[in-house]
């Protein structure tokens, strides 16, 4: 049994996949999951060749079945889980809400929402017991800006992360006796493939959060003392305002044609 053990979904880039390299770094072993199975690959070489124990599960969220088999997947390869980030999301933006199909908002509130609430609750026993032994097991919640304000082209991702933030506080609640610390991430625009489609209205990568920023994010937290809850931290670009300023005038001139 390895000393400690961490789960990231959607490890296999982005964000998650900086979450996962700090955890390696930290001492961790790491399971990390994917739908792409080339990229999953990939991401556990990377994470392999900074020394640490890696397990690579393709899963797709948006089943039970699937997230059932990645926590069990984790424990016959771990037998511990000492922290949980949840950092899978659906890779879709920029649609406007009279262009939304209820398929994309069904996927979107499946992978964002719901296959969180499933993977927490399937990770619950372990969890607690590393509570007990240690006093500290950590679960972070992805989150988004777009949940506290409105982002045009967002409107079905921002209702969902504005659920995550509510299953976090509520989760916290119940686990505040049982040694298990719920954090909300909450980043702004974040160079990921995720937000290319900002890149419509001119929106560069260098003027958004770096995925490294939310790992040393997680970096902090893990070196936080028992008695230290954190319940969220924003990463926010300085530039945050007038990106969604632009989006907006993008939006304008599509509806206008001008």
């Amino acid at each position: 049994m390895e000393p400690r053990a961490a789960l990231v979904t959607g490890g296999s880039s982005g964000i998650g996949k900086a979450l996962a390299h700090v955890l390696g770094q930290e001492g961790y072993a790491v399971t990390i999951s994917g739908r792409d199975e080339a990229k999953l690959a990939a991401a556990a070489q990377e994470l392999r060749a900074e020394g640490g124990a890696v397990e690579a599960v393709a899963a797709d969220l948006a089943e039970e079945q699937s997230i059932a088999a990645l926590v069990a997947a984790h424990e016959n390869a771990f037998g511990r889980m000492d922290a949980l980030v949840n950092a899978a999301a659906e890779g879709s933006g920029g649609v406007p809400l009279a262009n939304l199909s209820t398929e994309m908002l069904d996927r979107h509130l499946d992978v964002d929402l719901r296959a969180m609430f499933l993977t927490i609750r399937a990770s619950l026993a372990m969890l607690t017991a590393a509570g007990a032994e240690h006093g500290k097991a950590l679960v972070v919640n992805v989150s988004s800006l777009a949940a506290k304000g409105g982002t045009p082209g967002m409107s079905f991702y921002a209702a969902a992360k504005a659920g995550v933030n509510a299953l976090t506080e509520s989760a916290q609640a119940e686990a505040r006796s049982a040694g298990i610390q719920f954090t909300i991430f909450t980043p702004g625009f974040t160079a990921t493939p995720m937000s290319a489609w900002t890149r419509q209205a001119g929106v560069a990568p260098e003027e958004m959060v770096q995925p490294g920023d939310l790992g040393e994010g997680l970096r902090f937290l893990l070196r936080t003392s028992r008695t230290c809850h954190v319940r969220e931290i924003e990463f926010v670009p300085p530039a945050q305002r007038e990106i969604i300023e632009r989006l907006v005038a993008m939006r304008e001139r599509s509806t206008t044609g001008s």
